[in-house]
């Protein structure tokens, strides 16, 4: 989730360090294309 809002904000996911964090100790994932991203309007 937190790669999808970078991207949102024109930031980088390697630029943001819980982001790299999570990702080398497992719990996230930085490429966007493996995520399942659903969208909802509300």
């Amino acid at each position: 989730m937190d790669v999808h809002g970078a991207n949102l904000l024109g930031v980088k996911s390697e630029d943001v360090r819980i982001i790299q964090l999570a990702h080398e100790h497992g719990p996230g994932e930085m490429d966007l294309k493996k995520l399942r991203i659903q969208e909802v309007s509300l």
